[in-house]
């Protein structure tokens, strides 16, 4: 008899446990499953964007935020005789690279803009810097930082100014923690935010920590062609120590993120000795702009004036997508400095 009553209660629990397992398993490559805060769907990494996921992606995110909405909608769509086209540098993108576009453009417009009745512009007081804390890097990696440009009224022959400050703010007493002198951050650029035929023409000014005078300046003209990166790039910070002198080789190859990725064809060579004197090789022969870190912790900033920028309809880009290439070099002579060292980057980007 007690077996007999069993059996139901056993093959009820095989059908539960039964479903319970297959449940699981699908919710594996359920397309609702998301892991970060703009519901970048398992998959997304792969699927292309479109006019229709795109919008469905800005309206789920940020139907709360009308300003950002339609800010958002006027970035990524153009008419195109009545018909509404992604943006040509969003194009090819794909739907998690949207995403991570829209988080940097809300980043981008909480810290850098204000809107009045729905129209953006960039804040004149109240300007918050953008501030990334990397984990460290081992000599020879490097870490790709996706940011973007925005250019709301910006016209014709006006400047935008992007500045970069690498430092670091360690003080816990250890000797040598603040020293970064064997990191640098490099910036590069999308051109396809760019007209093929127009000059590229900028300007660059970096001043050191405790300074008000540039340490390096110099405005870069006619310039109608942008370097696009190698497989790999290569060049040399230079650090002096009591006299020695130690080379950092910093390497990186081309960024994953969809973009035509372009060095700047010209930027200063600055050398740096411990703790924070500076020297400056003014030829200006160097590819790449780029600032390297310090020996003690003080920060190098590096501002950059974007002028006379045209996208391929000979206006002004309404977004300029942007990397950051922060990179930690490998001593010629076995130099090492700690592993737990790591600087902080800070962006400011105003009119």
């Amino acid at each position: 008899m007690l077996e007999r009553k069993k059996k139901p209660f056993i093959l009820i629990m095989f059908l539960f446990i039964t479903l319970f397992i297959m449940q699981t398993s699908y919710a594996l490559f359920d397309d609702t499953i998301s892991y970060n805060p703009i519901f970048i769907q398992v998959g997304q990494w792969t699927i292309p964007a479109t006019v229709s996921n795109v919008t469905n992606a800005i309206n789920d995110a940020y139907s709360d935020n009308p300003n950002l909405q339609n800010y958002l909608n006027d970035l990524f769509f153009v008419d195109n005789g009545g018909v509404t086209e992604l943006d040509p540098v969003f194009s090819n993108y794909t739907l998690e690279e949207i995403n991570e576009t829209m988080e940097n453009v809300e980043l981008f417009s909480s810290n850098f803009l204000t809107f009045t009745n729905g129209s953006p512009s960039f804040k004149t007081s109240g300007i918050t810097p953008i501030t990334y804390s990397p984990a460290a890097l081992n000599p020879g990696e490097h870490l790709f930082i996706h940011q973007l440009l925005l250019t709301p009224t910006v016209g014709l022959n006006q400047s935008l100014f992007l500045s970069v400050k690498i430092f670091s703010d360690k003080n816990n007493g250890i000797a040598n923690e603040n020293n970064i002198s064997d990191y640098s951050v490099e910036i590069l650029v999308d051109k396809n935010a760019l007209a093929p035929s127009s000059p590229y023409e900028y300007s660059y000014y970096y001043y050191r920590e405790g300074s008000t005078k540039e340490l390096a300046t110099s405005k870069i003209q006619a310039q109608k062609n942008i370097l696009a990166p190698h497989t790999l790039i290569q060049y040399n910070t230079t650090v002096i120590n009591s006299g020695v002198t130690t080379l950092y080789a910093q390497s990186y190859g081309n960024p994953a993120f969809t973009g035509v990725w372009c060095r700047h064809p010209i930027g200063p060579r600055i050398s740096l000795a411990t703790p924070a004197t500076w020297t400056v090789n003014k030829t200006f022969e160097d590819p790449g702009l780029y600032a390297p870190g310090s020996g003690d912790g003080s920060f190098l900033q590096m501002v950059t004036q974007f002028t006379t920028m045209r996208n391929p309809y000979m206006t002004v880009p309404k977004v300029i997508p942007l990397t950051l290439v922060l990179s930690r070099g490998v001593s010629n002579n076995g130099t090492n400095l700690p592993l737990t060292n790591v600087p902080k980057i800070e962006i400011t980007v105003y009119r």
